[in-house]
């Protein structure tokens, strides 16, 4: 349900790559008019986050939904 308060969402079933191969997150910078380092990837595999951080995205390792809530609430607020 969460996904739905997400700008953009891309999802590995839906594009056709499997994470954490490169194409998944070329994919991603081929469609997005904003900077890699703009970007905040969430996941909840850290071989994932590392695969944006390789790709100049910003990452974020999934946890809990309080926790996410709160690090997008401080983001707003930047």
């Amino acid at each position: 349900p969460a996904l739905k308060y997400l700008s953009k969402r891309y999802l590995s079933y839906q594009v056709g790559f499997i994470k954490p191969m490169p194409g998944f997150y070329e994919y991603i910078l081929r469609h997005e008019t904003v900077p890699p380092g703009d970007m905040l990837f969430i996941d909840d595999i850290a071989e994932n986050i590392g695969a944006a951080q390789q790709a100049g995205m910003q990452g974020h390792i999934f946890q809990s939904a309080v926790e996410l809530r709160r690090l997008l609430s401080n983001l707003k607020t930047l």
